[in-house]
């Protein structure tokens, strides 16, 4: 933002000047004069020329100090700006409008910690200034004082100050503050004139994520996700808003699109697993042990899960497979020798189903007592 330049306007010659000075005092008068005139044409240059020609002839020439300061801040000579001003508040301390124009070009010169003591001392003097207090909230912003900083804008809102980034930058505290509902309100003002703007958009639908206000999630998610590049943790949050929601359906297809961009995100994989049972499709739930174990690499109880699903489906190799397996990699899972146990029962292996069975109960699977004699007797045993 550039600063709006006051000037005080022509000086009419002293009608009595004492002798000593009179002649240097018209000069730099006359300078100063000239100075006006550039800046009505908007010539700076000739300007800050015309009011260093004042000062030198006049070193307390506050006026012309003065207005060389805010020259330079429209110039965008931040540092010699605060020098000027620095002199004129020298010469005239407590000046509310030189303090904030100090703690304003402080500010674009990046010395943060002057800047705020400037705009705290202008609005001791006048506390109806509403960008001393956005600037100021700003600057608290970058030092993490996101509470204070929310003061500031709140001030400056009170005090009639309107503007986009005053909502991005309030609602960025809240949020810092996980005080996300404040947060989100604070983002649907920003984006009712930003509605482009994408990062906002997402940190609101994180806002009403981490409120479970999934319903409002949900929608705004997906208007983020057809403007900008969807990674697998948004789908994969996307799809558990759905399956908070329990719907099981989009969160199925909406897990696939994190896996698809990710195929070994394990908290995906195992969602979309569950979402499969809930709709009790065994076709997908058998693929999701699949990439499972593709992905976290080999564990008995996914071997074990995945024989159980093969048995229901009746392909007794497979699941003796998985079965053998698991029990390769845990030696004590007693479930598994259990159930293959009754493979084999079922494809009349009865010497090694009767060896597991015994095996089993031995684990401690009091279940496998009962079938013992019989399918030992089938056995010969």
């Amino acid at each position: 933002m550039r600063a709006i330049i006051i000037t005080f306007g022509l000086i009419l010659a002293f009608t009595q000047v004492l002798p000593a000075q009179s002649d240097a005092v018209l000069k730099a008068i006359d300078h100063y004069n000239s100075a006006v005139e550039a800046l009505n044409t908007n010539d700076n240059k000739t300007a800050i020329s015309e009011l260093s020609a004042a000062i030198a002839l006049d070193g307390k020439f506050h006026k012309a100090i003065y207005q060389r300061g805010l020259t330079y801040i429209q110039e965008q000579k931040y540092h010699e700006g605060v020098k000027d001003l620095a002199d004129y508040l020298a010469l005239r301390p407590d000046e509310a409008q030189a303090l904030y124009y100090k703690g304003y070009a402080e500010m674009q010169s990046k010395q943060n910690p002057a800047a705020i003591k400037s705009l705290t001392a202008s609005l001791a003097l006048d506390d109806t200034q509403e960008k001393a207090y956005y600037y100021r909230g700003y600057l608290l912003i970058l030092q993490e004082n996101y509470d204070n900083a929310i003061s500031d804008m709140d001030l400056a809102l009170a005090n009639g100050y309107q503007s986009d980034k005053l909502w991005k930058y309030k609602a960025m505290c809240h949020y810092k503050l996980q005080e996300y509902p404040s947060a989100a309100m604070a983002y649907d003002r920003y984006l009712e004139n930003n509605p482009s703007d994408t990062k906002a958009m997402l940190t609101r639908c994180l806002a009403l994520y981490k409120m479970e206000d999934y319903e409002a999630y949900i929608p705004q998610m997906q208007r983020y996700l057809s403007q900008a590049q969807g990674t697998r943790d948004h789908y994969y949050s996307l799809a558990t808003a759905h399956l908070k929601l329990e719907q099981y359906r989009e969160a199925a297809s909406t897990y696939e699109q994190a896996i698809s961009i990710d195929p070994t995100y394990i908290p995906a994989l195992k969602n979309a697993m569950y979402v499969a049972s809930k709709l009790g499709d065994k076709t997908n739930l058998l693929r999701d042990y699949d990439r499972l174990i593709d992905a976290e690499g080999p564990q008995s109880e996914y071997y074990y899960k995945r024989a159980v699903l093969l048995m229901q489906q009746e392909d007794w190799t497979r699941a003796e497979s998985d079965l053998t397996t698991c029990i390769t990699q845990d030696p004590d899972h007693a479930e598994a020798y259990f159930n293959r146990a009754s493979i084999y029962t079922t494809t009349k292996q009865y010497a090694e189903g009767c060896a597991d069975m015994r095996k089993a109960a031995s684990l401690g699977m009091e279940s496998a007592y009962q079938y013992i004699p019989s399918l030992c007797k089938a056995a010969g045993n």
